[in-house]
This record gives structure tokens, sequence and C-alpha cells, in this order.
């Protein structure tokens, strides 16, 4: 049989749209000869769906969009959308997050759609569902991890349909834990395995494609690339299948991984909430450097506009490495000032101040003033604030609360500092993008007269171990004195961050693609436990 992959990027409700672009690719499919198309989990209705599922109009037009789907396409295919609860299908299907009980109105569910007509295989995603297409046995789930004892008879082809988030370059379909996974289970039933993965952004979420179909003896036949939309095509009855052994792949670059699912997300939060251009406060720095550069990847530098701000403390240097910047990168700028604003307010305040705007206030409201003129411009021209804060900084509410927390998606909010700079000397390595100046150069906020951030933190390669440890490892105070960090360097930490929970809450949403995100980990705002150890 050949079979083809459509490693398709939906978006969460755009059903037209979906619809269409799913028989664009069934009829490629169908041009390349294919007698079977496989679609990813939630390809009809994108995904993560969250509440929408207990909208019954949401979940009755996603079972409309399947049936149309099924009277259209050109070849028989598998794919996979939402379908209504009913007294039959309750009996039927459990989901552990929308069910019944929990007020949901529909539930995930996977269709054969053949002759015109689409068929639930109600048991693929909690289990394995098993049927034939032609003259070939087909075990299906959406589960990679499925139990090997659900399948029934001797299966041609086994066939997995997820919506996989990238949480990282080992959490890819094609890393080798996963395809030890599935040439596992090709080898035990001796049959083709084909996984199709979901690709896209969706709010914080990154889903990485990466599909493949793997011969039974665990050799390479296709593969679509990771965080592209792709059709691949791959025949299951190759004798001797072209390719590499599939546990013997080429290993990846994980700088390169986060890189392009970085700009995904970017891109996708753009244009699936009808932004086509973005505004992005260009300070000298490496973060907001990075920032602009993945804003110029994913959009084009003609769509970047970088604005500088300097204030009373901005150094010549940051200045010119944020001009050569867009001169490299090719987005236009324009420098507006906001020193007579900032003392303005000063002045307007001083009285109510007890005399003078001194100290976090007077650095606080120069933050907040940059932010006035960037989400004046915002609205002014339609453009997308994009947020240049990074993970280091958030675990340390080391931003101002109303300033430079301001925007409405913030790439880089879930990189820690030190994996910032390592990003930046990775996507020099692609072509010319960040000057060597702005990487050089110790961070600063420039708030204050000679102000750089190891004033107020540790230094960054010390501070992100920590962070890392306790954060997505669960270390506590005890497992990091005792793996050699200082232990007034611990408490102060883990003091800070149990403090700034609650500015941590205001800050833009971001894309996850670390293994526990700060707004996953969401400790209470309201919050009096320190761990002492």
């Amino acid at each position: 049989m050949r079979i083809a992959l459509a490693q398709m990027n939906p978006s969460v409700g755009a059903f037209e749209d979906n619809l269409e672009l799913a028989l664009d690719w069934a009829r490629s499919a169908a041009e390349n000869g294919s007698e079977l198309v496989l679609f990813p989990q939630y390809a009809l209705c994108g995904a993560p769906v969250e509440g929408l599922a207990q909208s019954t109009a949401f979940v009755a037009v996603a079972r409309e969009c399947v049936d149309e789907f099924a009277r259209r396409s050109p070849v028989t295919a598998i794919i996979g959308s939402f379908d209504l609860y009913d007294d039959d299908t309750q009996a039927k299907v459990t989901c552990e997050d929308e069910s019944p009980e929990e007020g949901g109105a529909g539930f995930p569910c996977i269709f054969l759609c053949r002759d015109g007509v689409a068929t639930p295989l109600f048991d693929a995603v909690d289990s394995v569902a098993c049927f034939e297409v032609g003259r070939s046995r087909i075990a299906l789930s959406c589960d990679p991890a499925f139990d090997p004892s659900e399948v029934t008879g001797l299966p041609d082809l086994l066939v997995v349909l997820s919506a996989d988030v990238y949480k990282g370059q080992d959490t890819l379909p094609t890393s080798i834990p996963s395809l030890r996974e599935a040439c596992a289970h090709a080898s035990e039933f001796d049959a083709v395995y084909a996984r199709c993965n979901l690709v896209g952004g969706q709010d914080s979420v990154v889903f990485s494609g990466a599909s493949f179909v793997l011969s039974s003896n665990g050799e390479l036949i296709c593969a679509a690339a990771p965080f592209t939309s792709e059709l691949v095509v791959g025949d299951t009855e190759t004798a001797e299948p072209q390719g590499t052994k599939a546990i013997s792949l080429p290993a990846r670059d994980s700088l390169a991984d986060d890189w392009n699912a970085l700009v995904l997300a970017t891109r996708d939060y753009c244009h699936k909430n009808s932004f086509d251009e973005c505004v992005i406060g260009v300070s000298g720095g490496i973060d907001s450097a990075v920032i602009a550069t993945l804003a110029c990847d994913a959009l084009g530098s003609d769509k970047v506009h970088g604005v500088l701000l300097p204030g009373p403390y901005s150094s010549e240097g940051s200045i010119t490495d944020a001009k050569a910047l867009a001169k490299t990168l090719g987005f236009d700028t324009q420098t507006l000032p906001i020193v007579s604003s900032f003392d303005a307010c000063c002045e307007a305040l001083a009285s109510a101040c007890g005399g003078s705007v001194q100290g976090l206030a007077r650095e606080n409201m120069q933050a907040r003033m940059r932010m006035v003129f960037l989400m004046t411009l915002s609205n002014s021209y339609g453009w997308i604030l994009l947020n240049t804060g990074n993970k280091s900084e958030a675990a340390m509410g080391f931003s101002t609360l109303y300033g430079d927390t301001a925007g409405a998606f913030a790439p880089l909010g879930d990189v820690y500092k030190t994996r910032v700079f390592e990003l930046a000397v990775w996507r020099n390595t692609q072509s010319p993008a960040i000057p060597r100046a702005i990487i050089d150069k110790p961070p600063s906020a420039e708030l204050y007269a000679g102000q750089r951030d190891d004033d107020r933190l540790l230094p960054y390669d010390i501070l992100d171990r920590i962070l890392f440890r306790h954060i997505e490892c669960a270390w506590s105070r005890r497992d990091l004195i005792d793996s050699g960090f200082d232990a007034a360097a611990v408490d102060e930490v883990l003091r800070v961050i149990a403090r700034f929970e609650f500015k941590r809450r205001s800050e833009p949403i971001a894309p996850e693609i670390s293994k526990l995100s700060l707004t996953r980990r969401a400790w209470p705002i309201t919050n009096r436990f320190i761990d002492k150890g």
C-alpha cells in the first residue's frame, strides 16, 4: 500500500480553513498514487481546544466538518477531530479531561473516511482500533506507548495519530527513545509503523511534527521535517526501504530545534491572531536582539519594527549596537528618547513622593515610560508588541510590572538567560544576525548609572543552574546545597522565587518548550512557604 502522511498545521476553530487545507493534502496524496492518507489527531478542529470542548456548537460544527471532508476527499483518509456525545457514545468512550462528568459536549475522536462516509473509530483515542482498508489490516492508536495486547490479529500497518508537543529535543517523535519504541512495535508485529504528528503553534503550545514511516525491520521509509507543514509518501510494501536505520539517525542540534520551535510559535501566534507586523523595543541588549532575529525569521524583516528608547542612563554603545542589529537583519527602526517624558513625570510626581522620585520607583518609571511609547505605536498601527523577557528574569521577578512585562507574546519567556546567549551564538552560524558586541557585553537594563544585572542577581551561569534544578527537577534546598551550591545563594534564590509569583502571573503568554514552564509550575500567589531545609 502507498500511504501519505499529511503533517498538518490547523488553527483552533478555523473549520473552513482547516477543511480546505485537509482536502488540499488529500488531493495531493491522491495525485501521488496514495491509497490512504493519514492526518494527525485534531487535524480538523485544531488543538488544544480547552473549554471549547464544552461548547455544543463547537463540537457540532467539528462533526459537520468531518462529514464534509469524508464526502469530498478523493482518497481514503484517517483523520482526527471531535465528535458529539450521545447515549451510544457515552457508553463507549471515556476521556480523561473532557468526559460527560466534566460537562464536555464532545470528545476527541478519530474517523475513517472512505466512500463519502466518516466512521468514528471509538477505541483509537484511548486504546487501539483495528480495521481493514483494502487488503491491509490496520491497528490504530493515539498513544505511541499503546499496549500491544490490545491489538487483535496480525496487522500489516501500525498507525499512531498524535498531537505531541515539543518540550525539548528528546520529545520529538524522531528522537532516539521514540524511534526505539516504534521499532519494537514494528518488529513485534512484523508490520510497517506510521506515526503522523500535528505541527504548529497554538498559544503556549508548540506541536513538533516529525512524522515518519518505518519498515518492519526498523528502517526509515519516509519522514517529515519537524516544525513545518509537509506531505510525505511511502510504500509499505517496499522490499528494500530507502533510508537510514531509524535508531542510527544522526544526532540533532538541540539549539536548532529550539530555535525552529520558537520561530514557528511566534509566526503562528501572530498570524493565527491576525497580526502581520510586530513592534519591538530594541535596547542593544541580548534579549531584544534575539527577539528581533526570531521575529525576522518568523515574519520577514519588512514586518518587524524596532524602536530605540534611550533614557537618561542609556549608553552610546547600546544605541549603536541596536542600529547595527537592525542594519544586519534589515528591519526599520526609529529613535524615540524618553528623557523629556521621564523628567516630566518625575516632576509631576515629586511632591507626592516626598520631594522627588528616587530608588526603585525612579528605575521602574523608565521601564513603564518605554512601554507607553511601544503600546501607543502598537495601538496606532495594529502591530503586535513582542515582549523581550526571559525565564531567568521572570523566575526572579527581575522585571517591572506594567513596564517590561508588557506585550502580547513573549518568545523567550520559557528560555533561561544562558540559553538565550547560546541561541544567539548558534543563529549567527546560520547567517549574520547579532553583532558580537551585543553577545559579549554584560547584561544591563540601564536604569541607573553603571547598572549591571549581576548587581542584584547571581551571575547567570550560576543562577540558571540553580533555577533549572529547582524548577524543572524539583530539587529541594538540601539537594542544591549538597550538590555544591552556596547555601546563602540558594536561600536567596528560593526566597525571591517564592516572593514573585504574583509578578509572573502578569507575564505575557510564552511558548513552553522546557520540561516545566513557570506557568505550569504555578505555585499559589498568596503563599508563605519557603523551603528552609
